[in-house]
Parts: structure tokens; sequence; C-alpha cells
């Protein structure tokens, strides 16, 4: 095995980890290589660079649908051959199908994103779209995606060719172009439109079958969460009772205390009128003392 392909297959292996383990990983992988005597493959995959979340998404795509993904960068070859044969009706039917296909494949990775608890936020969204996109327009593009060691999202602007140096890990090597077909040697435009029908049809069913259990899911949580609601409401609605009683109760010991109060204060001024009486009684209890004293000694 070359130097390239096996950095090619080290990479591979690098590019199905989660994104968290990567960076480990290649240091992992490099130190391995230098260990080995094989320092400029060391240096390489030390160089290689961790992928962007949709890069990430789409690799794991190509591994867990590799046919589809190829049906899709197949439908691109189409296109063009329709292009250069200037086949007008069949490229207006593949350029619907593009559309399709690219609105199927970009649930498809939505899923994924679910399904691997990845959050797929509406940038990395679009980046995916853009990427299938430039898959389709581009064959370079195309076998990027199908290498599975995407770094980054492609783009497309609508022409000339889509540069994939710097967006895939060892990018795939081109493969010999076969010579221009005859006219004769062309397939019948039926069979490819049903063929193309048929690969629409396959991912249509497969992203309603996702589509079905996804919507399972959601009336699975949807009924535990009107269970949940019930529930609550049920508790709530007892404290709410429970404070009005206690309301209630409250206002009672408050009108009572209220009453309470006033027949202490009365019973305060009635104490203090009795006491200043004692005391005036009891001085006139000493006064009548005093004289009673004084006659006694005379």
């Amino acid at each position: 095995m070359g130097d390239l392909d096996e950095l090619a297959g080290l990479a591979a292996a690098l590019y199905a980890l989660p994104p968290e383990d990567f960076v480990a990983a290649r240091t992992d992988r490099a130190k391995t290589a230098r260990a080995g005597g094989a320092r400029d493959l060391a240096c390489r995959v030390g160089e290689l660079p961790k992928p962007t979340a949709a890069a990430w998404l789409l690799n794991q795509l190509v591994r867990r649908r590799p046919d589809e993904v190829t049906h899709l960068v197949e439908l691109g070859d189409q296109m063009r051959e329709a292009q250069r044969t200037l086949a007008g009706d069949q490229l207006r039917v593949l350029t619907k199908q593009r559309h399709a296909v690219v609105a199927a494949f970009a649930r498809q990775v939505a899923s994924l994103a679910d399904e691997l608890d990845r959050p797929l936020s509406a940038a990395v969204a679009t980046q995916v779209e853009e990427t299938l996109r430039a898959a389709i327009a581009d064959e370079d593009a195309g076998r990027a995606l199908l290498s599975g060691r995407l770094t980054t999202a492609l783009s497309y602007v609508g022409m000339g060719e889509v540069d994939v140096s710097a967006a895939v890990a060892v990018p795939p090597a081109r493969p010999d172009r076969p010579e221009p077909r005859g006219e004769a040697e062309l397939p019948e435009p039926h069979d490819e439109l049903a063929a193309a029908r048929q690969r629409r049809l396959d991912v249509a069913g497969r992203a309603l079958s996702e589509a079905e259990q996804a919507a399972g899911r959601f009336a699975t949580e949807l009924e535990e969460a009107e269970e949940r609601v019930r529930r609550l409401d049920t508790e709530s609605a007892a404290l709410h009772a429970r404070i009005e009683e206690l309301q209630a109760l409250l206002v009672d010991a408050t009108e009572a205390a209220g009453a309470v109060d006033a027949r202490l204060r009365q019973a305060r001024s009635t104490r203090q009128a009795a006491t200043a009486s004692a005391a005036q009684a009891q001085r006139a209890v000493e006064r009548a003392q005093a004289d009673c004293d004084a006659l006694s000694d005379d």
C-alpha cells in the first residue's frame, strides 16, 4: 500500500469518528506513524483538518446511505450528459428531479442529525443543501462527497468547476474519462427516465418511512406531554383550592384577632382605671390610719 492509499485509509477512519474524538485520534495515529518510521505520513496525518458540522454529517450520510448518495451523484452525470447532447426535455425532467432529490437528502441529513443527537442549525442545513447541489453540478464535487472525507461544505456558483482541493482530505483520484459516445450508443431516454424515476421513488420512499417513524415518536411524546399536563392541572387545581381555603381561614383569624385586640385594649383601660382607684383608696386608708393614730396619742 502506498503512502497516499494509507493516508486515505487513515483519513477515512478519522472522519468516521465523532467530532469530539477527532483531534485525540488524529494525534494518536500520527504518533503511531512516526514511531513506525513514516515521518512524512505522520506529518500529513497531523495536518488533516477537523471537519465542520455540515461536512461531518455528510460524511456519516455517505457511510450509512452509500447507494443513495451514489444515485445522487449519478443524477449529476445524467444532467451533464443531457446538456452535452442538448436533450432539452430530458434535462427539464432531470432538473425537477434534482430539486426533489436535494430536498429529500436534506431531510435525511436532518433525520440523521436527530438520530445522532447533533443539533442541526439553519446555517448547517443550508451548507448541507449547497454541498448536495454542488455534488450534482460538478463531477469532482460528487467524488469528494462520495469519498466520505469532506472537511468543509462545498458550494457551486453556477458556472465553472468546484474547487475541492481544500474541502476534502486526500482528494480521490480522477477516473480515466471514457471516449465520447456516439449517438447510437446513447441509452434510450425512456430507460434513463424510468431509472431516474425509480431512484427518486426509492429516495422518497425512504424519506416517507423516516417521516412516519418521526411522526410516531412525536405522537408518543405528545401523548406523554398531555398526560403530564392533565396530572399537573389536577395538582394545580387542588393547590389553588387549598390556597382559597387557607385564605378564608386567614380572613376569619384576622377578624377574630381584631375583636380580641379590641377587648384587650378595653381590659387594659379598665385595669389602668382600677389601678388608679386602688392607689387612691390606699392613700385614703393611710390618711385615716394616721388620724386614728394621732387621736389615740392625745
